[in-house]
């Protein structure tokens, strides 16, 4: 396959209170284990990750298609995170989800990796009002460049690549599925509610 998966790691997990969200329980897995199970038909695995958490996780996941990869820009968000992966990895392509996403399924990554087009640079999915998904998408090593000119313009923003590339959308309704699977957990309160609902 000539799209490797990225999962982001790197965040401050202030909404937290600090606790990192990649490690968080449900269904007696981490969520960082439930996203890795989704990606088992991968070839390649990365895991982006910032400095503080770098040397815990390369013990812990460093295999053969697991790779950690620290953050060459810290504290960015998911900007820093995606190019530092691109730069390095063998895949042309990857496609992108956060740690915090633990309701995301193999299933609807087969489906939207089914349905991309290979001379698109930025593949999003968007939601029945329209609202653009910015992970939970395909990047290309063709944004190499423009990221790092809008590093450099200190513009972090995931949105910012899509004027000067060649971006393409999905309907979430075309592919089958609903919002639901880019239900992220930012907080205590999020946690909570998961858990309880089990969702």
């Amino acid at each position: 396959m000539d799209i490797g998966a990225l999962i982001l790691m790197g965040g401050k997990n202030s909404r937290m209170g600090g606790n990192n969200k990649g490690m968080l329980k449900y269904k007696e897995k981490t969520f960082l284990d439930c996203i890795i199970d989704i990606f088992d038909n991968f070839d390649n695995i990365y895991i982006s990750v910032n400095n503080k958490i770098f040397d815990e996780y390369v013990e812990k996941y460093e295999s053969e298609n697991i790779h950690i990869v620290k953050d060459i820009y810290q504290e960015i968000g998911p900007m820093g995170g995606i190019y530092s992966v691109l730069k390095c990895c063998k895949e042309k392509y990857l496609f992108v989800i956060a740690c915090d996403m633990p309701l995301m399924s193999k299933e609807f990554v087969q489906a939207f990796c089914d349905k991309f087009e290979r001379d698109a640079d930025l593949f999003m999915t968007c939601n029945e009002g329209g609202k653009l998904m910015p992970l939970g998408a395909i990047y290309s090593k063709n944004l190499l460049s423009d990221m790092e000119a809008l590093i450099k313009d200190e513009k972090y923003k995931l949105i910012e690549l899509i004027p000067n590339n060649k971006f393409k959308k999905i309907d979430l309704k075309e592919l089958g599925f609903t919002d639901r699977v880019y239900h992220n957990i930012n907080t205590p309160e999020d946690y909570k509610e998961l858990i309880q609902s089990d969702i």
